[in-house]
Formats: C-alpha cells, structure tokens, sequence
C-alpha cells in the first residue's frame, strides 16, 4: 500500500491511494509504455526524475523499472547535474529517464563536469516525459545528438496512473498501449461532447480506471491537451498515437485566441542557433486572457552581432504572428540569461 501525491502546482497536491494489485496495475501499465521507448530487461537506468514529495516519477518509476528487470539508479533530480553525471560516468547505465529539458541540460554540462562529452557515456536509450517537449522535434533532436541515444516521450498524470502512453522507434506520437486496463477518451474540452480518435483531431484526454481497488475514478478529466497523430504504425501496435500540446492550467487566452506555451517554444526552436531556444513568457495579466499582446523574452545566441537583433525579434513576431495569429512584443536577452531547469520542470510562462 502507498499514497502518492500529484506535483501541486494549482495549489494543494492531489492525493491517490495504491492497493497491491493497484501498484501491480501501475507497473503493468508503465511497462508497456517504457518497453515501447525502449527499454528492456537488463538494462540498468539512471534515474533523474525529481525523488521527492511524493512525485510519481519518482518510487513508482523504481517500481516500474523493477518490475521490468532492469536496474534503476535512483540518483534523481534533486542532487543535481554534478552527482548525476558523475554517477553515469562511474556506473555507465545504458538508458536515461526524466524531463526532457534538464536532460539536455545534463548534457550539456558534462564536458565540463566529467571531462568528455555525454555521447561517450554510454546511453542508449532515453525516455522523457512530466512536461510537453519531448515530441517537438527541435528538442528532440538535440537530445538525440547530445546523448548519442535514441530519445522517446511517454505520459502519464498521478490520478490514474505513473505513464501509460509510450512513443515506439517511429517518433511520431505516443500509442494507447493498455485498453484492457484503462478506458482513454478524446472530449472537446468546451463542450464535452466526444471527439473521435482520428489523424489530427485535437481533445482533452478522458480516463476511467478499470482494475482499480483505491481512488477508483470514473471518466476522470485530465486537462491534458492532445493531437492525434495516427491511428495506425509500422511497428504493429493498434493504439492510436497522440502528441501532448498543453494542459488547461497552462492555457493563455490572447484576444481571444488559445495558445500553449509549448507552441511558442517550438516556433521560438526554428530561429536556433541565432537564437538558443530558451524563452519565457512574461505574464503582466491576471488569470489566462488578456487583450494585449503577448509578452515573450527570448535569448539570443552569446556570438549574434547586435546590429542583428533588431532584424531576429522582428522575424520572431512575425513566425508566431503568422503560425499563432498571436501578436506578441519580444525582448532579446543575452544567452544565459533565462534560468536553466533543475529537478524542478521548466515553466515557460513568468507572473510580473
């Protein structure tokens, strides 16, 4: 028996009783999804999800892993870039799981830390998830290229389950992997009538857990924002495939326009290596809407001359402009500037 408890960051965190056969039902379904990533029995993982508060990332991915036959590491995000990367130079585990942007960030340090690039460190195997970004391209490419390793996302929430989704070697989109364990609907999040499943439908997943014996929940709302990216793969597998673009709390409303904060980032991504893709929107307003446009800091790259600055910020208005139908005011802060994530996810949108 164990309770976990959701991240908290609306506020007070939710709280999610496991029975035996419950944390039975929890590894099954975290198995698939993992094994879909990549990983195997055997291999040995280094774990840099966050290792406290509760956080499902954390015990019940070790029991997952476990459950799995594979080796878990159980460093976790909270000791920082230094100990997790002496620990994968000194054990060498051949696979890697947290939140996609601190592992880059992992990499990125390691020349500096361990004396040679994360490429010669033996990972071959990622999984990423707790944050959309795993599935932008731009991000995923890079983790690809730092790590020397296959790099896939998985998703998951605390109230029905660690990760249930998991992305197989054809990288485009997460398959429903456990219809027999859970029932996942598309809504319409405005109206709630149903969405069918088909390539590019968008909707709010809707879960009821089946086998569950503590915190059953029944046609539980997520506030997970997801397109359908196939409802059919190479690989074999039968379960639709989506691509998470946001959640309800991260929403902003720009004269009446909907955006994601995962959308500004990926179009933020394109202007790289001018610009190195870090960015944050600087909310002036209360709540989610505003009527004014959209404040955006963005860092540009340490060698851009300044005399080309004018010209990126006006070319980045106008890509977010065009794709958003968004108006946005851009300011252009030298790189480094913007804090980098810890064990604590990335959050995109800043309250001023």
């Amino acid at each position: 028996m164990q309770i976990q408890a959701s991240s908290g960051s609306t506020g007070s965190p939710s709280y999610v009783g496991l029975t035996a056969s419950d944390i039975t039902t929890w590894c099954e379904l975290g198995a698939r999804a993992l094994y879909a990533n990549g990983f195997r029995p055997g291999d040995r993982v280094l774990h840099a999800f966050g290792m406290s508060k509760g956080f499902v990332g954390a015990l019940p991915v070790t029991q997952i892993l476990q459950y799995m036959g594979i080796v878990d590491i159980p460093i976790g995000a909270e000791a920082g870039a230094d100990r997790l990367l002496r620990v994968q130079a000194d054990q060498r585990p051949n696979a890697l799981i947290g939140t996609p942007y601190f592992l880059a960030y992992l990499a990125e340090q390691a020349p500096d830390i361990v004396g040679k690039p994360a490429t010669e460190l033996g990972v071959r195997a990622i999984s990423v998830g707790g944050e959309p970004g795993g599935g932008i391209p731009a991000v995923r490419d890079n983790l690809q290229a730092l790590w020397g390793a296959t790099a896939r996302e998985m998703l998951g929430g605390t109230d029905i389950a660690c990760t249930y989704w998991g992305e197989c070697e054809a990288g485009d989109g997460m398959h429903f992997l456990s219809p027999d364990l859970m029932v996942a609907e598309l809504i319409d999040p405005d109206t709630g009538a149903a969405v069918t499943p088909v390539e590019g439908a968008h909707g709010e997943l809707v879960y009821t857990a089946l086998r569950r014996r503590a915190s059953p929940l029944l046609r539980f709302r997520t506030r997970d924002h997801v397109v359908v990216t196939g409802t059919s793969c190479a690989c074999g597998r039968t379960g639709y495939k989506v691509r998470c673009v946001g959640r309800t709390d991260d929403m902003l409303i720009v004269r009446g326009i909907n955006v994601f904060p995962s959308a500004l980032k990926q179009l933020v991504l394109e202007f790289t290596p001018e610009a190195t893709g870090e960015m944050r929107i600087r909310a002036d307003f209360t709540g989610h809407s505003t009527q004014h446009p959209l404040k955006l800091v963005v860092e540009h790259a340490a060698d851009l001359p300044p005399h080309h600055h004018d010209d990126l910020r006006t070319r980045l208005e106008t890509r977010i402009r065009s794709a958003l139908n968004v108006k946005t005011t851009i300011t252009l802060v030298p790189e480094g500037t913007l804090k980098r994530p810890d064990h604590i996810k990335v959050a995109l949108i800043e309250r001023v």
